[in-house]
C-alpha cells in the first residue's frame, strides 16, 4: 500500500475524493486523511461523509 493513496490535500473538491476513493482497493474503510498546506494531516473524510454533502447541496465541486 503507497500512503499517498489515502491522503487528499484540503482544497481538492469532493469530485476528486470520490475518485481517489474508487481508486483504492482492498480496504474496507474507505477514509481519505486531508491534509494542509503545511502537510499536517487536519482531519479526515469518508465516502459516508461524502454521500451526506451530495445529499444536501449536490455540489461535486464543494471544497472537502
Amino acid at each position: 500500500m503507497n500512503n499517498s493513496e489515502l491522503i487528499i490535500d484540503q482544497n481538492e473538491t469532493l469530485i476528486s475524493a470520490l475518485e481517489k476513493l474508487s481508486s483504492v482497493k482492498n480496504y474496507i474503510n474507505l477514509t481519505l486523511f486531508v491534509y494542509n498546506e503545511k502537510k499536517q494531516i487536519i482531519g479526515s473524510v469518508t465516502d459516508g461523509d461524502i454521500r451526506r454533502s451530495l445529499i444536501l447541496d449536490k455540489d461535486l465541486n464543494k471544497k472537502i
